[in-house]
């Protein structure tokens, strides 16, 4: 009887340290920025080699907390394997991150970034697209939909044509274009720092060894 209670133990601390470690293993799910209400009230752009590459920009606010971004993505309207380049500015029109996007299915494509990006509190950001030779949409009926963690205010939409990204300058007289979007990191449940995980190794196989020791006796 002894035995099996030693044993049971035993393993109760196993079990105990593998809790502990994997502790925070499990992310929440990225949040998409916008969800913009689209086929039905967008207007297409001009799209081929007829068309005139465009930056198109989303301005917003970051709410009450920080955000980190790790993904950027656009608007894909042909489902095609074609690029577009999409990046963030703050307000002083400083490039924070950028990245080439490759399109894949018709909608919203995402690539992650190799380091994410944090975001501040209460400041005002840019999300920029650089569509060149591809088509776009835009809308004019609604303003962006955007996540919980930002907002969008007036008429957010900026635009500048060129022959490459560059910041968007121009005041759009639409409200919305579907183009840059970007991913808002879930939060992480903290992982164990190391020290903490070998200390409570250390007490529970020190009791197991007590108990044992106690038992001989």
């Amino acid at each position: 009887m002894m035995m099996r209670t030693t044993f049971g133990f035993s393993r109760l601390a196993g079990t105990v340290l593998a809790l502990a470690l994997s502790a925070g293993i499990n992310a929440m799910a990225d949040t998409v920025a916008f969800s913009l209400p689209c086929p039905s009230t967008c207007i297409s752009g001009p799209a081929g080699t007829s068309g005139d590459p465009v930056n198109l920009g989303i301005a917003f606010t970051v709410g009450g907390s920080n955000i980190s971004v790790d993904a950027l993505g656009f608007y894909d309207t042909t489902g095609s394997t074609e690029t577009e380049t999409v990046g963030l500015y703050d307000s002083s029109k400083t490039l924070l991150t950028s990245l080439v996007v490759t399109g894949s299915a018709t909608g919203y494509v995402f690539e992650s970034l190799a380091t994410p990006v944090t975001l501040t509190a209460g400041d005002k950001y840019v999300v920029n697209d650089f569509t060149g030779e591809n088509s776009w949409l835009y809308s004019n009926g609604k303003v962006p939909v955007t996540a919980s963690q930002i907002s969008v205010s007036g008429t957010p939409a900026f635009y500048v044509y060129g022959s490459s990204f560059a910041y968007p300058t121009q005041p759009g007289p639409e409200n919305g274009y579907y183009g840059p979007n970007f991913e808002i990191a879930g939060a992480t449940s903290p992982v164990p720092e190391p020290s903490s995980v070998i200390l409570l190794g250390g007490c529970l196989f020190s009791v197991i060894a007590f108990r044992r020791k106690k038992r001989v006796v």
